[in-house]
């Protein structure tokens, strides 16, 4: 089933590998390992299932969170993108949390970065700046410097938005 990575990207590809996952979990290694040794296409297919996997069956995200998380700041900027996603749906506890928002606070300062890799950046952090409110101001700082980088982005105005209405709360 892991040849689907070879395959052309597709909804139907990705909802089957992650089928196969969860009925395969001694997989998920195999799969997860994809993000880091191959290249595009390969890499982004193999992100891209483990996505829906952990986002479907969020009771076996816990397990790799730490070695998940770990990869985000060397992945591609699609799997970025995936793999970002994962963290900020599926709450959970990392051993490395201050390393993982200091990278997240680096990706949303980096003008390179696509909005859809700070959208979730994003959102992860804001979490985050509830269970440390020493974060909200550099939060704050960021989510306005946001403003300046990509004034044009109507994600990144309706997540800025949605983060400025939950501290008023």
């Amino acid at each position: 089933m892991i040849h689907l990575l070879e395959k052309n990207s597709s909804k139907k590809n990705t909802v089957l590998l992650a089928r196969y996952l969860y009925s395969h979990p001694e997989a998920v290694s195999e799969v997860m390992e994809k993000i880091t040794t191959e290249s595009h296409p390969v890499n982004f297919r193999a992100a891209w299932a483990l996505e829906v996997y952990f986002i479907n069956h969020k009771k076996f995200y816990p397990a790799w969170a730490d070695q998940w998380a770990a990869m985000l700041e060397n992945a591609s900027e699609s799997c970025q993108r995936h793999i970002l996603k994962v963290i900020a749906q599926c709450n959970t506890y990392y051993m490395q949390e201050g390393k993982l928002v200091d990278t997240c606070f680096n990706l949303i300062a980096n003008p390179v970065i696509p909005v859809a890799v700070k959208a979730h950046a994003l959102y992860f952090l804001s979490k985050k700046v509830s269970q440390y409110p020493e974060l909200k101001n550099e939060f704050i700082l960021v989510l306005d410097q946001l403003e300046e980088l990509h004034p044009e982005s109507p994600a990144l105005r309706a997540v800025r938005r949605r983060c400025m209405k939950s501290f008023k709360t």
